[in-house]
């Protein structure tokens, strides 16, 4: 049975709030959108503010709909803000445990090559924690920080 350790459950989390937040957002624009017979030119239905096709409009209906749903959209910056932090842990913890004599071509490389960024990311979240001690000094938001947001 696999093992997860802090960081990969932090990780976890964060992600996992994310897309309850983005999910609830969505809803919350489609409802918008729906109540104010919002329509593109062609008489198509945008799926979001931000693909409707009246920029002048779209700004209008973004500043509106943000100062409608302030909290929640606080949430979901929040809860991004979170996420990114919990992946850069996991990113850490997967440089922590690469072989020493390519640590530091990867550590180079994941700044700047998203490819190698994400390889590290999927090894460091599927290896088993039980075989290898977390390592890199990371604080992200407890899942106590994280439930308040819901």
């Amino acid at each position: 049975m696999k093992t997860a350790n802090k960081f990969q459950m932090e990780y976890m989390q964060a992600k996992a709030l994310v897309m309850v937040i983005n999910a609830l957002c969505d809803e919350k624009e489609q409802e918008y959108i729906s109540s104010r017979k919002i329509v593109n030119r062609d008489g198509s239905t945008p799926s979001h503010i931000r693909a409707w096709d009246s920029d002048s409009a779209f700004e209008k209906a973004d500043e509106e709909f943000s100062s409608l749903y302030a909290e929640l959209v606080k949430k979901k910056a929040i809860a991004q803000n979170d996420f990114q932090k919990a992946e850069g842990c996991l990113i850490a913890y997967g440089l922590s445990i690469a072989p020493p004599e390519v640590y530091e071509e990867l550590k180079a490389e994941v700044k700047k090559n998203r490819e190698v960024r994400q390889m590290i990311l999927s090894f460091a979240f599927h290896v088993d924690a039980s075989t290898v001690p977390p390592k890199p000094p990371c604080k992200t938001a407890t899942v106590k920080e994280r439930v308040r947001l819901v």
